[in-house]
């Protein structure tokens, strides 16, 4: 799952990139989200459903005029 706050409502898009700064996958595209806290999922998946390979990503939230990137670990069995 991805958190993160918004102090107003807000469009938000949501997007995977892998170590080399690839598009991943797109998990939310301008998506309408309330003030506060928010979740949303991403299943470890890229844009044609197959699992994601173990490694780093960057997920870059992007909303109200505003961006933050996160990066995250994936381990995959």
């Amino acid at each position: 799952s991805v958190l993160f706050s918004l102090q107003q409502d807000a469009d938000v898009t949501v997007r995977v990139f892998n170590r080399t700064g690839r598009l991943v996958r797109t998990v939310a595209d301008n998506q309408s989200f309330t003030a506060g806290r928010n979740t949303i999922d991403w299943d470890g998946r890229d844009e044609d459903g197959g699992t994601v390979a173990s490694g780093t990503y960057a997920i870059s939230v992007v909303g109200d005029g505003q961006q933050a990137v996160k990066v995250v670990a994936v381990v995959n069995k």
